[in-house]
């Protein structure tokens, strides 16, 4: 791979900004796979309420990238903007298949955990948590293919 193929992640505002678009895409996502899972689950009223209000914590999370991106730059990043965005695109497809509200919950704060870590000095947190987020996404693309 050249240079020229490998744009480190989130290196500069632009990325942030690229990267929190996508955000907001997921969010929409995972709102209408939430809207899903409540017409079938007699329960969500209970516990769906939480990672409901976790998926408008993301919302936020991706307004505050897009609006303030200079301080959410990250240097040195293990991983490439398209890996990045990759993902995220991963995340969004499982999520139109699932149907379980513990697996919503636990993909939302997966990819919350990964998004609160985002800033300067803070590369060797981000590989870590984008390295456990690639791994998860692996384990729910196996649940549903």
């Amino acid at each position: 791979m050249s240079d020229q193929e490998f744009f480190p992640a989130l290196a500069n505002a632009g990325a942030v900004k690229e990267f929190s678009s996508r955000l907001l895409e997921l969010v929409g996502v995972f709102q209408a796979a939430l809207h899903n899972i409540s017409e079938a689950d007699r329960t969500f009223a209970g516990s769906g309420y939480g990672v409901l209000m976790e998926v408008y914590g993301l919302r936020t999370r991706a307004y505050i990238l897009m609006n303030d991106p200079e301080s959410h730059i990250v240097n040195s990043l293990e991983f490439s903007q398209d890996e990045i965005l990759s993902l995220f695109d991963r995340v969004s497809s499982v999520t139109r298949a699932i149907n379980s509200l513990k697996i919503a919950s636990a993909m939302v704060l997966s990819v919350a955990t990964f998004t609160v870590s985002l800033g300067e000095d803070r590369a060797r947190i981000v590989n870590f948590l984008f390295n456990a987020l690639r791994h998860d996404v692996a384990e729910w693309e196996a649940l549903f293919n």
